[in-house]
């Protein structure tokens, strides 16, 4: 199992005094068997109950905190926990609370959320800043084999950078999906400062053996040393 133990208010115990001995219920239990008088009752003991109110119920009596605690298991990858985290919104809609009220907290809600962000900047930002800096080099040259060697070395990089984040931790963060982005922005540029160059040496008279090697030799070693500080 993941889950070791749950708490929160349906188990906070209410002690109170009856024929000279001391009794202690759930409060589940005096839901149940006393009616929704007497759990509003006990709501009002918890108020001032340090432990419970403000802490598993808030003072208006709308929100519950619900506390979950899961087995310690040091191979669990980091991409279980959205899978923990949905179950746990589904179980919760079975009992009829509704999943988009439902708030994470602490190192497991974080994590989900952070893997979650993750998983939305790879699959919609990163398609849609791809595409946006293709078409600019298209519109800039009026040509497709600037967009096509500037979609080629990004992918490259990307690739590359991916593959050697991975390698040396294979947990995937934010600040790997922002790797990417910023990869395809640096990549375009260089890609729209040494064409220019090209075209400019072209303007010139020279061949394009030349204005290659001039555009590379002059542009080209400034792109190298901004990719390299970035």
């Amino acid at each position: 199992g993941v889950v070791q133990a749950v708490h929160g208010l349906p188990r906070a115990t209410l002690f109170s005094k009856r024929d000279g001995a001391l009794t202690a219920r759930s409060f589940l239990d005096v839901l149940r068997h006393d009616g929704a008088d007497a759990a509003q009752a006990a709501l009002k003991v918890f108020d001032g109950d340090r432990t419970v109110g403000g802490l598993l119920i808030t003072a208006d009596h709308r929100t519950l905190a619900i506390i979950v605690e899961l087995y310690e298991d040091k191979e669990r990858p980091a991409e279980a926990v959205m899978s923990i985290n949905r179950q746990l919104k589904e179980i919760l809609k079975q009992h009829g609370l509704d999943p988009e009220a439902v708030r994470f907290a602490g190192l497991p809600g974080l994590l989900g959320e952070m893997l979650r962000s993750t998983h939305y900047n790879m699959q919609r930002i990163l398609p849609v800043v791809l595409i946006v800096m293709l078409i600019t080099i298209f519109l800039l040259f009026r040509q497709l084999w600037p967009a096509l060697i500037a979609g080629l070395v990004s992918g490259i990089g990307v690739l590359w950078s991916m593959a050697l984040s991975v390698s040396i931790d294979r947990d995937i963060s934010i600040m790997h999906t922002l790797m990417p982005m910023v990869i395809i922005i640096v990549a375009s540029s260089d890609v729209i400062h040494i064409i220019s160059a090209y075209r400019m040496e072209l303007q010139r008279g020279l061949r394009k053996d030349e204005a290659i090697r001039q555009a590379a030799s002059e542009v080209g070693r400034a792109c190298l040393y901004t990719s390299i500080t970035t």
